[in-house]
Order: structure tokens, then sequence, then C-alpha cells
């Protein structure tokens, strides 16, 4: 039977937990407030003044900030209250803008459209309404809420109609930049849930250029900026080693150049000792599938960029291509 004691912890613990709901949601408040003093703002504003590149700048930020209140579930609580005053305020924005430039219309169309309606729709005609932007804002306001499970569903039936978009008779709104971005977040999405060998089969189909720009992409993300991208690291040495196999299986001259990028790119992600380790066994067995010409560009590539580090291991595979 619980003491007295745990009972008066428990009610602690139940009590903090309420100030710190209570704290969130009053943020929250204000941040909404916020929001729509910002597009009160844009709206008085007398926009002609301006450098349009500027204007641009003050558009994406507070459509940005935007999304980010009402793709939350918090939304819910505040829309009854809110929801109309913003509308309202981006439809002013709206006006001073288009006197500006016409293209800023479809902009602000789309943001209230999901104001008024941040979730819904049959999926193929979401997908083709919805922009990239936004669902990728989407997606990273689910990961955030440690809702990864949801933001998985969303990319997976994102990319399933992109599939489909080439052949069947529609297309998604989304430039090829957003598609790379989301189909990275989805590889990322995957590697969180253990998924490696539907990731392999992602990679597999993508050409080796493109292989080694989602190699570079994923080396160069920051955890800081997205929890999406913990894993990136991870993610960049498997898709690595993944083409360095692919490519010495298949190794010809024309393969020489892309070979020689992927093992610079695995030799700069290796900055641990026992990264360093890993690479040296992994490049071992890889090199087993390697003919002399292929054994040589790693040889050579290795010993150029890490020999100091690694000199055993070029020596002794530089012994083994001669001798073969």
């Amino acid at each position: 039977m619980a003491s007295q004691e745990e009972d008066n912890k428990l009610e602690c613990i139940s009590n903090v937990n309420k100030e710190q709901e209570r704290y969130f949601l009053n943020v929250y408040k204000n941040k909404v407030e916020s929001l729509v003093d910002v597009w009160k703002s844009v709206g008085e504003l007398n926009l002609s003044h301006f450098d349009i590149r500027h204007v641009i700048q003050i558009m994406d930020w507070a459509k940005l900030h935007a999304l980010n209140i009402v793709l939350t579930a918090e939304w819910n609580a505040f829309k009854a209250t809110h929801q109309a005053r913003l509308l309202q305020e981006i439809e002013k924005a709206q006006n001073e803008l288009l006197k500006l430039n016409s293209g800023f219309a479809t902009r602000c169309k789309k943001l209230a459209d999901v104001v008024k309606k941040s979730m819904g729709r049959y999926k193929i005609e979401f997908f083709c309404v919805e922009t990239a932007y936004v669902i990728s804002v989407r997606l990273k306001k689910l990961c955030e809420s440690q809702c990864e499970d949801l933001a998985l569903n969303l990319v997976t039936a994102f990319m399933n109609c992109n599939k489909m978009s080439k052949t069947q008779n529609f297309s998604l709104n989304a430039t090829e930049t957003q598609m790379w971005f989301i189909f990275d977040i989805f590889i990322a999405l995957l590697y969180k849930f253990q998924e490696k060998q539907k990731i392999v089969v992602l990679l597999k189909e993508l050409t080796f250029e493109e292989g080694l720009q989602l190699v570079k992409r994923f080396a160069k993300k920051r955890v800081k900026i997205s929890k999406i991208w913990k894993n990136c690291h991870r993610v960049a040495v498997l898709a690595t080693q993944m083409y360095i196999s692919q490519a010495v299986v298949k190794y010809t001259d024309d393969l020489k150049e892309v070979l020689k990028s992927y093992i610079e790119v695995y030799i700069s992600l290796c900055n641990t000792e026992n990264l360093l380790q890993d690479f040296t066994t992994s490049i071992r067995r890889i090199s087993n599938l390697a003919d002399a010409a292929g054994l040589y560009v790693f040889c050579d590539v290795i010993e150029k960029k890490a020999g100091t580090i690694l000199k055993p291991f070029c020596n002794r595979n530089v012994h083994q291509s001669f001798n073969n």
C-alpha cells in the first residue's frame, strides 16, 4: 500500500506536469498572437519602398513561422479564437503584396488554405495541391514532436504518390531540389526505424552520381538544425560502403573518377580512431571484390588522402594487387 510520502510525491509530480503544460500553452498563445501581429505589420508596410528580394525574405520568414504554428496539434485549441483574425491579416498582406508582384497571390492563398484546413483531402489530391515545402515543414514538426512514426507514414505516402505520378497523368507540386530533400528525410526516417534493407533498395535505384550527391548531402547535415538528421553520419557511411561495393563489382575505367570521389568522401567521414578502424576493415572486405585495376584505385586514393594513418593497409594491398 502506498505511503503518504509516496502519495505526496505523485501529487507534486502531477502539479509540476500541469504547470509545465500551462506554461507551454501560454508560450504558444503568445506565439500565435505575435504571428498575427507580424502579418498585420506586413499588411501595413508600404512594400513599394523595399527591394523585392527583401520582401521575398520577409514573406518566407513569415510563412515559415505561420506553418510552424498551424501545423502543430496545439493549433486546434487556439483555432477558434485566432484563425479568423490571422486569415484577415494574411488577406490584407496579400492585397498589398499584389500591388508589388502578382506572384505573391499564390503564396498567400496556399498559406491561407493550410491555416483553414491543416490536414485533410484524399491522398493524391492532397499531395498534388500541397507544396513540397509545406510537406517538409509538416515532416519537421512531426519529428520535433516525437511523432516520427507518423512522419514516416506521411513521407512514405508522398514517395508512393511520386512514383505513381511518373506513370499516371498527374504531377506533384515540387521542385527537383525539394524532391531530393524529402527523399533524404525518407532515408533518415527509414534508418531510424532500422529499415536498412529498404534503404539499400532505394539507393540502388540511383545512379552513381546521384548516390554521390546524396552521400555529400548527408555528410553535411547537422543534428542541431533538426533531429531528423540524428543518424545522418551513419546513413552517409552506409550509402558510401554500398556504392563503393557496387563500383568495385562493376568496375571499368569510366567509374574510376566516381570511385575516387566515394573513397575520398568515405575517408573524410572517418574522423575518429574507431571510424578509421572500421574504414580499414570495410575497405579490406570490399577490396576482396576488386580486380587489380580497381584495387589500385583504392590504394592510390587512400595513400594520397590518408597515407600516414593507413599506410600498413595500403602497402599490404598494393603488394596483393601486383601478386595477382
